[in-house]
């Protein structure tokens, strides 16, 4: 094929992306939490995994609250639509002090396709509000490592139990969670994300660790 053929169909491709733009608006409340009590489908619900080949802008210019467990779950989907072939852009509020846009940046998620192609790259957060790509188990060390500092004076018992959990789930994540994309002709494996906070005025650590996955199989059927 000849490269301006090549370039014609890009030309194309990239006009029929943009006249099918998808907008994910970002609500005003993003958290789990409702009356004390988690409820997931109030984030889930904004996120269609069915999105393929076009492009995407996510929205958090009206989001006025969101915590830092939900928004994580943001960085899992953004790199799911990459791998169905979309474009991402992000529209950002920076006036406020709590919304949606600034927990974003806390978090350092702007780097989030920079952590999935270089594996000596993690996500630059605040050292308050964590957020770790799980690639290896380079990061699962040094991702506990940095949950028993930032736990040290809450008793080494609690430290110790919290280790085992996210051991345990960190574990889980590297070996049943894998999944991979191709980047330039390269495969590498999709991250999982570890998130945790302090949460003062409630005198709670919440965390979160989770993974795109590999999806659920169809059961195979079988003739006799």
């Amino acid at each position: 094929m000849s490269a301006s053929i090549k370039d014609q169909l890009y030309g194309v491709r990239k006009k029929v992306k943009h006249a099918s733009k998808r907008l994910i608006k970002i609500p005003s409340e993003f958290t789990f939490n409702r009356g004390g009590v988690k409820y997931f489908d109030q984030v889930l619900s904004v996120l269609d995994w069915t999105i393929k080949d076009v492009q995407v802008e996510i929205d958090f210019t009206e989001c006025d609250s969101a915590n830092y467990q939900a928004v994580s779950l943001l960085v899992l989907y953004c790199w799911k639509l990459k791998q169905r072939g979309c474009s991402i852009s992000f529209k950002l509020d920076h006036n406020g002090e709590q919304n949606g846009s600034r927990v974003w940046h806390m978090m350092g998620a702007h780097g989030l396709f920079a952590v999935t192609t270089d594996a000596k790259v993690n996500f630059k957060s605040n050292e308050h509000k964590p957020l770790f790509a799980i690639r290896n188990f380079d990061d699962f060390k040094s991702a506990l490592a940095t949950a028993d500092e930032f736990t040290s004076s809450f008793g080494v018992e609690y430290q110790k139990t919290l280790r085992y959990v996210l051991s345990e789930l960190l574990y889980n994540l590297l070996e049943h969670g894998k999944s991979d994309f191709t980047w330039k002709g390269r495969r590498f494996p999709t991250p999982g994300v570890l998130q945790f906070t302090w949460y003062e005025k409630v005198n709670e650590l919440h965390f979160i660790v989770a993974d795109i996955g590999i999806g659920v199989n169809r059961p195979r059927k079988y003739s006799h």
